[in-house]
Parts: C-alpha cells; structure tokens; sequence
C-alpha cells in the first residue's frame, strides 16, 4: 500500500509558513528520496526478471513509482530450487574483476551491479537463460505523489523535518530561516 504525499504537508507546513503547496510537495518528494537513500528503510525483494543468453542490458520491473537505490542481495536461477547467490559490486568493480564482462564473458553469473535506476548488469554475462531475483533498498522516483506505507506509518516526522529544512534553506521567500534549517537537517 501507499500513502498520499499531502499526508505529510501538516507535519511540514506547520513550522514553514504555509509556502504553496506544489513546493511544499516537491521539498517533501526530495525528503523521502534522501531518506530513502540515507536510511535503507524502504526494501522489497522484487519479482523474478526472466534473462536470456543474449540480453546484455537488464531491464527493471518497479514497484508502483518507486526507482531502486541500492541492490542488497541477488539470485540467479534456472529452476527455482537451485538458486546462485550474486554479490552486490559497484560497476567499477566488475571491469576489474570481469574483464570483458559486457562484450564476451559469458558464464554462470557471480555478480550483479545497477547500471542505472532502471538498468541492472550481470558478471559473468548468463550463458544459460534464467531469472534474476534482487533485494533492493527503493526510493520514490521523481515524479511520484505516494510513497511506501513504512515511509509515513513510521518515519512521518523525520521526512517532514527534511523538508523543513529544505524549504528553510531557501533564500528570498516568506519561509526561509537558515538557522532553523540548520537544526533540522
């Protein structure tokens, strides 16, 4: 389930002087983002990604308005009950330890590593078609109005402080207070 980004606006716009709403959300839309990033509280194994032998680059299924941040365990698997552990690398590190990973090493697959937010890679590149199953930390993405349930139900205030001080940071308007962004940060 989800919940609405308007639920956080009273927690927020209490201390900030009411600043319009459409910055009120997006000084809140970016909170949850960097909490998302900072905290890792937002995680889902995400449903099986079928891979054949000659797919390089892997597309990621999202949840509902969400981008992954970070990969914390992976699966590849041919049959369900024999499944390879990946290792979560940076894609610096597959170029040292696979080299000619993403032209023509191709074998069972030991690593895997986001590309992009949308895109993830596998080193060795699979030579038998299978399904990839990953454990990522997610994040709203840029455009999103709703974020994960565990977003508001348990962590309302500290994303609301976020957004305080971003909106209070912000110089030339009725709600700016460096000061007070300060302490909120």
């Amino acid at each position: 389930m989800s919940k609405a980004l308007t639920l956080f606006i009273p927690k927020t716009g209490i201390e900030v002087n009411m600043p319009p709403q459409a910055i009120m959300l997006d000084a809140i839309r970016e909170s949850c983002i960097q909490f998302c990033k900072l905290s890792n509280v937002w995680k889902e194994w995400l449903d099986p990604i079928a891979v054949s032998t000659t797919q390089r680059v892997i597309d990621v299924e999202h949840p509902d308005k969400a981008r992954i941040t970070k990969i914390l365990n992976g699966r590849f698997y041919t049959d369900p009950l024999v499944q390879t552990v990946l290792t979560p690398i940076l894609p610096n590190k597959a170029d040292e330890d696979y080299p000619g990973w993403d032209v023509d090493l191709s074998g069972d697959p030991e690593a895997i590593f986001l590309r992009s937010d949308d895109e993830i890679r596998l080193a060795p590149h699979p030579s038998t078609a299978g399904y990839v199953v990953l454990e990522a930390v997610l994040r709203p993405s840029e455009d999103s109005t709703s974020v994960a349930d565990v977003l508001y139900l348990a962590h309302a205030q500290a994303i609301a402080n976020g957004a305080k001080a971003h909106l209070m940071a912000q110089t030339g308007v009725d709600w700016s207070n460096p000061g007070r962004a300060a302490q909120l940060k």
